[in-house]
């Protein structure tokens, strides 16, 4: 079956935000597990340390933690902060596998214990590692970010197989983050997978987030990026979970797979991604989400406006609003070249757009079945609304590309934040002359390139 594409992407930072994270130390710590005899301050590598923990302990702000290829568990001097730790961060450091390659360096809570504690309120990244086997009580399962002012970046990881449950409101079973204050998060070319937020079904208690959750404190704000949420559950939001702050932002992500598994009597869902903040969403594709109660695809539940940039929202299937639902009086919802299509409701019909809310929707050069979309009809059409099929490429084997006679080539609007940007394939957003509506732009055969 032909699956989707993805390319592992590095996102570069800001060169602002390369001068002024780390202040301090640039000295260099060490953990591995072969060859060396382990010496403090673990300053070398033949002196490194066996366990992480013992590397971050030695470091002083500003370094670099270097970590060899393997396997690492929980160590004899492990911190309990909300549960047992593999690694707990209390300091600004870079935690870096020393190759570059997830799925060599492992961090394994052995299915009792938290991956990674984060507690720094300055600059913190985790690059290169695959996070799996993890459990903790009420918040993140495979990384817990503890609320802090800090920033934080977690980047070219994946984040699998963790879990976390029965406390009250379990939440994140991936990752969980609570920034607060004029900070941000960034997370980018990461893969969130078959993680699962454990409801206490004895209680009212609910879990959030399968895969991610993610908020922030008015003013902060986020963004992910480049990263792959899939076949994550919890009893809302079973991909994503974002909660209040200014602004999140999702570029070219793939959401898909994942399930909110209790309906709570039609009120919370979101397959795909459910949030209470204000979202907006760049070059996504987001398909076969599934919830028992609302928004299969994404659920707005009292956070706003969500805007859609050139995404593709197309299979997923919920009771209410099977593609994109706004829940209440304030939320909004505004498609820019978007695809919203043959998403399912439980009647069997194409509930793709459903919008509870009094506020003003709008939407802008989109494909969408205007006959199933449940409204106020508090809504104002601008451009181009194509209801006819999108024609993909192949839709049984979730190959979502266009096809040659799609009605939606070169039938968007052209938008400042596409100049210079990428779509999901990673090819050039617009090469025509018009942006294609979707996440994908259709490359021509034979097409002919001149060089100076």
């Amino acid at each position: 079956m032909s699956m989707p594409q993805f390319s592992w992407r590095f996102i570069l930072l800001s060169s602002a935000l390369a001068i002024t994270i780390l202040p301090g130390s640039r000295a260099d710590y060490y953990a591995a597990q072969n060859g060396q005899t382990p010496s403090a301050p673990y300053t070398a590598w033949n002196s490194a340390a066996i366990h992480i923990q013992d590397a971050v302990n030695a470091a002083t702000n500003g370094a670099t933690v270097w970590v060899g290829a393997g396997r690492y568990t929980v160590p004899p001097n492990a911190s309990n902060v909300l549960g047992t730790n593999v690694v707990y961060i209390n300091r600004s450091l870079i935690l870096r596998s020393s190759n570059g390659v997830p799925a060599t360096t492992i961090i394994d809570g052995s299915g009792t214990n938290r991956g990674i504690a984060i507690a720094s309120s300055a600059m913190l990244i985790v690059d290169g590692f695959t996070v799996s086997n993890c459990w903790a009580t009420n918040q993140g399962g495979g990384i817990y970010i503890i609320p802090v002012a800090g920033t934080n970046v977690i980047r070219n990881c994946i984040v699998s197989d963790n879990n976390v449950g029965f406390g009250t409101e379990a939440s994140g079973g991936g990752i969980y983050a609570y920034i607060i204050g004029s900070y941000y998060y960034v997370i980018s070319n990461c893969v969130f997978r078959n993680n699962r937020a454990l409801s206490n079904v004895a209680t009212t208690n609910y879990s959030t987030g399968g895969g991610v959750w993610m908020g922030t404190y008015p003013p902060g704000y986020g963004t992910i990026d480049g990263c792959i949420i899939e076949s994550n559950s919890a009893a809302k939001a079973g991909g994503m979970y974002l909660h209040y702050g200014l602004k999140h932002m999702v570029k070219n992500c793939i959401i898909r797979n994942n399930t909110a598994q209790y309906d709570y009597n039609a009120t919370y869902g979101g397959g795909g991604t459910y949030h209470n903040g204000a979202v907006e969403f760049y070059n996504c594709l987001i398909h076969n989400n599934v919830a028992y109660g609302r928004g299969g695809g994404v659920e707005n539940q009292n956070g706003g406006l969500t805007i859609f940039y050139n995404c593709t929202v197309v299979s997923n299937r919920a009771n209410y609003g099977s593609g994109v639902e706004a829940r209440y009086p304030t939320t909004r919802i505004y498609l820019y070249n978007t695809i919203v299509y043959s998403n399912f409701s439980a009647a069997g019909n194409h509930e793709n757009i459903s919008i509870a809310g009094t506020s003003l929707s709008y939407f802008a050069n989109s494909c969408y079945y205007p006959t199933n979309l449940s409204s106020t009809n508090n809504y104002i059409v601008g451009g181009v609304i194509i209801t006819s099929p999108p024609s993909f490429a192949d839709w049984a084997g979730e190959n979502y590309r266009l096809l040659p006679d799609s009605p939606c080539l070169n039938a968007g609007t052209n938008q400042d934040w596409m100049q210079g940007s990428r779509d999901l394939d990673g090819n050039q957003r617009v090469r025509y002359g018009a942006v294609d509506i979707g996440a994908y732009e259709l490359i021509h055969n034979a097409t002919i390139y001149r060089f100076r």
